[in-house]
């Protein structure tokens, strides 16, 4: 994608049509794809796109995941679900945190969304980037507070960890699956300051290599800074999606 990004750069037409393409019209998603990428590498700055439907976003996002990568997501909800802003998949639920946890990171990246994902209730991202938890070697850490702390983010507490979203506690070890790592984090204590930290392998319990830092993102998107007015907010919303 670099090589032709850099061969339309050198066009100074194309450029020109690049630079206005919004004064164009776009018959279909290629075409707009192609402009969307182009202005993401002109100027490295996030870009969010809202089309109508599900079915939009998604063809949208094929189209132009396949030119950017891992710089194009997907942030939706499932349209046939009748409470949007409670029920929804793990799967879809993992996808809208790991966007947020880019767009809390100041990374660039190139959001497909649709008109029913823009109505759900979303924290900001402040109020998501505060509940990201972080840990270093050799920092004290209260291990009673750490497993509170994933029980409110919305962490499963489980014998053994297998997926996402789940934790596990064992003596001076604390076992987290975030969603944005291909493979689960062992923190290791010695006493309250962490010791070691490492990706390990679900299946073999075997390290895959050791770490200095890691964060763990929140496992749901209701997530406040404080306890009460989160509460307040939910029966709220519970208020509003029930029938006159």
């Amino acid at each position: 994608m670099l090589n032709l990004y850099n061969l339309v750069k050198k066009s100074e037409q194309l450029q020109k049509y690049i630079n206005n393409w919004s004064d164009f019209e776009i018959s279909n998603d290629e075409s707009l794809a192609f402009f969307v990428s182009m202005q993401f590498y002109n100027n490295n700055q996030t870009i969010v796109i809202v089309k109508e439907n599900l079915l939009g976003a998604q063809n949208l996002y094929n189209s132009l995941s396949f030119i950017l990568k891992d710089k194009c997501y997907l942030y939706c909800v499932d349209e046939v679900t009748k409470f949007t802003s409670l029920a929804t998949s793990p799967e879809i639920e993992a996808s809208r945190l790991y966007v947020l946890s880019k767009l809390a990171f100041n990374e660039p990246i190139v959001i497909i969304t649709h008109t029913m994902a823009l109505q759900r209730l979303t924290p900001s991202i402040q109020t998501f980037k505060n509940n990201i938890l972080y840990f270093e070697n050799n920092k004290k850490c209260n291990r009673k507070e750490i497993i509170n702390k994933l029980i409110r983010l919305g962490y499963k507490n489980v014998v053994q960890v297998t997926q996402t979203f789940e934790f596990s506690s064992r003596g001076g070890v604390i076992d987290i699956f975030s969603v944005q790592y291909q493979n689960p984090i062992r923190i290791e204590f010695f006493d309250d300051e962490i010791e070691s930290i490492r990706f390990f392998n679900v299946e073999s319990q075997r390290t895959i290599s050791v770490l200095e830092d890691c964060y763990i993102l929140p496992a749901t998107e209701f997530v406040v800074n404080d306890i009460e007015s989160g509460i307040k907010k939910l029966e709220e919303e519970l208020k509003n999606q029930l029938p006159n």
